[in-house]
């Protein structure tokens, strides 16, 4: 049955609630009282203070316009539409969003979660068509479908960023017929904001506070609507059953609510404070909590306050009075003692809530004082307000340390920026990010030039000598390694060119290298047979499609349909998570028209999985999932809604449930593919490639497939394009909800490994690797070398197990770039200055990095790492990563295992017999101790010696000598033996921690 309910209510509602309501003198900025005729849109709704400035209104807000004192939305359709506000920007400071609605009703489908009224602040300015939150209150359906209206906050952020939700948390009445007040405050200064709501002449309360992606500011407001508010209308404004009417919208810079209670921390001190600021006694007060979602707490300074403690965690603090108390107007309460009750860190989550007599509750106000407004600094470990070497230190010695079991916070203090539980390479990413942007800016110290002379050859030695036993103390920091015992020291540092360079003087390499560091540090990487665009999709976790990087051309990205959000990068794959069946149009731009010869975009597909009944959508029920490759004609303005199809290939639903190849072409002249179709799997576990030809001197396009086992490419089939629509541009689309359940709860998905054009030929070439590849040898040596056409500049790698638990790295014989001072600036012995071991190095992972440098690897170069791996460990479950500057990425590079043969007389085991392998002959001279490609056995003497000399120069595999290689002078012996023994010096700390 219909129900009728009449705007009057609403209004008496107002006015008689609104006098009960305190607020505070402010200044407007802006603000909409709409007392405007009946029947003005939004657009034309008087701005009292600011009467120059209006709303941009959307262009679907239907039959909403002002009557009777308020804007009233009435929304026949189901889809977002936003209403902009310009304001001056708010990049410091505090600035309030007031909403005040007279009242609403969500009548109809209370399973439908989608209506929702929001107000935010913008990073962007108005007219954008792009809402790039800062952060955003919103009234709106519970989206767990239980019907219930609740008031909610969000902010929006990069992946990384700080950026944290208000939950929602007060359930509000489904119709609201008193006056209904929220209040969004955005403050700058410390990157956070609060949501503040009253309905009618109940107390002021407060939802919660979060914080704000430091790099967006308020630069315009939004006025949004979801969902459907109108069903049924018969006859708007007499008659209608669905309406949100709101009577005030402004910008101001006070909190209009004055009836508040506050708690004060001491951002110094870390004491906590209740302070009743609200005007009034406060009665009744029978017990209190205190919560941080991050861990923030500290119970060993927390004072109850003369109540009983009930919860005492880094979590949650609370307490019951065994008599309920009172608190007058201006009367504190110390909830501190000796270090306080918060621990000092840049996170400010604190929530309070006093619960009174009758069971009445008030949300306190959480303030954070001192330290001159302002929050500790992110990456500021020592809080002594700057990021400098001494939080370099304390993140380094951390990095990669066990993390489980600890709070956001605690995990915080040991480097785990991101909040993900590891203090990983993506930590120091934003570590270098914040240490720059604190230290004059990206590279600030890279700029400084060092002045390096020559010396003198009879100098040469003596430096040689001097370098490598200054190397030898710099000290070891935080050493956790299981008790494996190894006795055969490494091999000295490789430098960046093919082995057969080592006699090369230290000094010598850490100049050379310094110097090709700094001439390719801006170099952006050669040009590859892939020549358009190509996203291998290695980027950091959440990276959104727009956020991937073309690693052909960096500064060009994809135009994102904002029905992608919910689909990321995950683990080294686009993983399509798609809970709309509208289409989603990604759009880009390939840098060369293609109107003469050939063309091709490329899919590598990690698989996928479909339920066996198609997704139908709520309002298009014929949208079935499909996965589509396009060659746009349209170059100019190209938007996610441009649609000039030359030419364009799918992998699609059938009418039936399965799945089909499909073909399209449109313009004159344009016909669709037709062949034989493969039998595809609704479950694709297998990879597979899909590939779209666009051949313009035939006007033709053809479509290939192939899967991981096949030995070529399977051509669909061709057809025609129009001669006058050419390849200018590409689109990578998804049609239909990729989000269905099936009867063993498995959800649906579609995961790209990477996406590329190209005007190479790319079914019967090979494409060029992209990354730089860990090569595992089959005797433990490792390096990485870089087998792409264009040098590679990184600060930072990790070498880990998939499963974060096998113990197979070799610790002990780890020849790290900070061992080897490979590219030391400055003097190289302060922070910063060389590659750093992350704290946490230890057989199941090594990680090193670079705060103040990096280090370049050319093509068909690499960089040794020693005896890193255990010979016979799981190789097929080693993940190296790394931090490519260029691209700004996190890169997941290749793995490469190779089985090598010892070469008798490489006593070391490092692939190569020189004079280390002598050092090693020598200290074992006399004993039967077993030493790796010893022929003989039995006791050492001058047999290995004679086929040590035999096979001086021999390499692994290489079956025959080194060209012009020769056994060493006794003098260059005794060096090498100094150099060596040097090396075991500096290592020392290392293999007693691993014996």
């Amino acid at each position: 049955m219909k129900r009728r309910i009449w705007f009057g209510a609403f209004f008496l509602a107002a006015v008689g609630g609104l006098t009960c309501a305190p607020y505070t003198l402010a200044v407007d900025l802006d603000s909409f009282e709409f007392n405007d005729a009946s029947g003005t849109l939004l657009a034309g709704g008087a701005n009292t203070a600011n009467p120059a400035n209006n709303w941009v209104e959307g262009t679907g807000m239907g039959a909403s316009d002002i009557r009777n004192g308020s804007y009233n939305i009435v929304k026949q359709q189901t889809t977002l539409v936003s209403n902009y506000l310009q304001i001056d920007n708010i990049t410091s400071g505090t600035r309030y969003l007031v909403a005040r609605m007279s009242g609403w009703d969500f009548y109809f489908n209370p399973g439908d979660p989608s209506e929702e009224f929001r107000i935010a602040f913008l990073d962007n300015d108005t007219g954008n068509s792009g809402a790039t939150i800062t952060a955003q209150m919103n009234i709106r359906r519970d989206a767990g479908g239980s019907g219930n209206i609740v008031l909610m906050g969000s902010a929006l952020g990069s992946p990384g960023t700080s950026a944290t939700d208000i939950p929602g948390a007060p359930i509000l009445n489904t119709t609201q017929t008193n006056p209904f007040t929220m209040v969004l405050e955005l403050n700058k200064d410390t990157n956070s904001y609060k949501i503040f709501y009253k309905d009618g002449a109940n107390p002021t309360q407060v939802l919660g506070l979060g914080t704000v992606d430091s790099a967006r500011g308020g630069n315009s407001a939004r006025m949004a609507v979801n969902g459907n508010f109108g069903n049924f209308s018969d006859d708007y404004p007499i008659d209608y059953f669905e309406v949100f009417s709101v009577d005030r919208l402004a910008l101001t810079d006070t909190n209009p609510f004055s009836d508040l209670i506050s708690l004060e921390i001491d951002r110094g001190s870390a004491s906590m404070t209740l302070r009743n600021t609200s005007g009034a006694t406060i009665s009744g007060i029978e017990s209190y909590s205190i919560t941080s979602v991050s861990g923030g707490l500290n119970p060993a300074g927390w004072n109850p306050g003369a109540a009983t403690p009930t919860t005492s965690t880094n979590e949650a603090l609370a307490a019951t009075f065994t008599t309920p108390i009172s608190l007058t107007n201006a009367q504190t309460l110390s909830l501190s003692m000796g270090v306080g009750a918060w621990i000092k860190s840049p996170f400010e989550d604190l929530q309070m809530v006093l619960n009174l007599t009758g069971g009445a509750t008030r949300t306190v106000n959480v303030n954070f004082l001192a330290n001159g407004g302002m929050k500790w600094q992110h990456g500021d470990f020592n809080l002594n307000n700057t990021i400098d070497a001494g939080d370099w230190l304390s993140f380094i010695a951390n990095a990669e340390s066990d993390l489980d079991g600890l709070s956001r916070v605690e995990g915080y203090q040991s480097g785990d920026l991101d909040g993900d539980g590891v203090n990983s390479i993506k930590d120091f990413v934003a570590f270098k990010a914040l240490y720059d942007a604190a230290n004059g800016g990206a590279g600030a110290f890279d700029a400084m030039i060092v002045n390096l002379s020559v010396p003198e050859p009879s100098s040469m030695v003596l430096l040689g000598t001097a370098a490598l036993f200054l190397s030898a103390r710099r000290r070891r920091r935080g050493r956790i390694a299981p008790p494996v015992v190894h006795t055969i020291p490494s091999q000295a540092s490789q430098d960046h060119s093919p082995a057969g360079d080592s006699a090369m003087p230290p000094f010598a390499k850490i100049f050379l290298t310094s110097i090709v560091a700094v001439m390719m540090a801006a170099a952006v990487p050669t040009a590859r047979a892939i020549d358009l665009v190509d996203f291998p999709f290695n980027d950091d976790d959440d990276a959104l499609l727009n956020e991937a990087a073309n690693v052909v051309n960096p500064a060009n990205t994809w135009i994102v349909e904002s029905n992608m959000t919910n689909s990321s990068v995950q683990s080294g794959v686009y993983h399509v998570r798609k809970d709309t069946s509208n289409l989603a149009r990604n759009v880009l731009d390939i840098t060369s028209n293609i109107a003469s010869g050939k063309g091709w975009i490329v899919a590598e597909i990690d698989g996928w999985r479909f339920n066996s009944e198609q997704s139908v959508g709520n309002f298009e029920p014929t949208a079935l999932e499909q996965f589509r490759l396009t060659f746009l004609d349209n170059d100019a303005g190209l938007t996610v809604a441009s649609s000039f199809v030359t030419a364009e290939a799918r992998i699609q639903r059938t009418s039936g449930g399965g799945l089909e190849l499909f073909g399209t072409a449109l313009g004159t002249g344009g016909t669709n593919v037709s062949g034989v179709q493969p039998a595809l799997n609704l479950n694709q576990i297998e990879p597979f490639t899909f590939v779209l030809e666009l051949d313009k001197n035939a006007n033709q396009y053809s479509i290939f497939y192939k899967t991981a086992s096949a030995s070529s490419f399977s051509l669909f089939g061709t057809a025609n394009v129009a001669s006058d629509r050419e390849g200018n541009s590409m689109r990578l689309a998804f049609s239909g909800d990729y989000s269905g359940i099936d009867m063993i709860s498995k959800q649906e998905f579609f995961d790209l490994d990477r996406i590329y054009a190209t005007t190479t030929n790319p079914l019967d070439l090979p494409i060029d690797p992209t990354t730089l590849t860990l090569e595992v040898k089959s005797n433990g040596q490792v390096s990485i070398r870089n087998d792409t056409n264009g040098a590679i500049n990184f600060n930072s790698y990790r070498i880990g197990f998939e499963d974060d638990l096998t113990e197979d790295l070799n610790f002990a014989g780890w020849n790290s770039l900070s061992d080897q001072g490979i590219d030391a600036v400055g003097g190289g012995n302060d922070p910063g200055e060389t590659w750093d071991e992350a704290g946490g190095s230890s057989y199941k992972v090594l990680a090193e990095s670079f705060l103040l440098g990096s280090s370049t690897i050319t093509p068909d170069n690499s960089l040794s790492l020693g005896s890193a791996f255990q010979p016979g460990g799981a190789h097929n479950l080693l993940k190296f990563e790394y931090h490519d500057i260029n691209l700004a990425s996190v890169i997941t590079g290749e793995v490469e295992f190779v089985v090598v043969q010892g070469v008798d007389g490489d006593y070391n085991d490092d692939d190569v017999v020189n004079a280390a392998d002598y050092v090693i002959w020598r200290k074992n001279v006399g004993t039967t101790n077993t030493m790796p490609n010893d022929p003989h056995g039995g006791t050492i003497g001058s047999q290995q010696y004679n086929t040590w000399r035999a096979n001086f120069g021999m390499t692994g595999g290489s079956g025959s000598g080194l060209a012009g290689s020769s056994v060493p002078e006794p003098a260059a012996l005794w060096l090498a033996g100094l150099a060596t023994l040097a090396l075991a010096a500096r290592r020392r700390a290392r293999r007693d921690i691993a014996s």
